[in-house]
C-alpha cells in the first residue's frame, strides 16, 4: 500500500495569503494535471480557505498537496485550529430556490463537495482536518 506524499507550508489565515496558497497548490500539481482538474481544485480550494479565515478564528492554516500512491488522486489537505466545525455536517442548500428565495450559506460548501471525487472531515489534537480528493 502506497502512502500519499505531501508537500506542507503554513500559511497565515488571512484573505491577503489566498492567491500564495493557490500558487503553492499550483507549483505542487503534477505536471500531468488536467486543466479541468486545477480548475476546480482552485475553486474548491478558494472557498474552503476563505472559510478558514472568516469562521474559524485561526491564526493559521497548513496546506498540503499530494498525490494519492494507490488510487492515483491528487489530495489537498487543510489543517488549522481554532473552531472546531465538521464542514461535512452543513445543511445543504435547497437549489430548487431562487438566489432570493433560498437561506444564506452553505453553498460554497456544496459546490466544493460536488467538484471534488470526495471531502473528508476529521479532528486531530484539536485541529481541523480536511481532505480533498480531486
Amino acid at each position: 500500500m502506497e502512502e500519499t506524499i505531501f508537500k506542507t507550508r503554513v500559511f497565515s489565515a488571512a484573505s491577503s495569503e489566498t492567491e500564495n496558497v493557490s500558487e503553492f497548490v499550483r507549483e505542487n500539481l503534477p505536471e500531468t494535471t488536467e486543466k479541468k482538474i486545477v480548475n476546480r481544485i482552485n475553486i474548491v480550494l478558494d472557498e474552503l480557505f476563505s472559510n478558514v479565515i472568516k469562521y474559524s478564528e485561526s491564526k493559521e492554516c497548513i496546506i498540503g498537496v499530494g498525490k494519492d500512491g494507490e488510487e492515483g488522486s491528487i489530495v489537498i489537505c487543510l489543517e488549522y485550529g481554532g473552531i472546531i466545525y465538521d464542514v461535512t455536517k452543513t445543511e445543504k442548500p435547497d437549489t430548487t430556490l431562487s438566489a432570493e428565495d433560498r437561506e444564506i450559506g452553505g453553498l460554497g460548501l456544496f459546490m466544493a463537495m460536488n467538484l471534488s471525487k470526495s471531502l473528508e472531515y476529521k479532528t486531530e489534537n484539536d485541529k481541523n482536518i480536511i481532505i480533498i480528493k480531486f
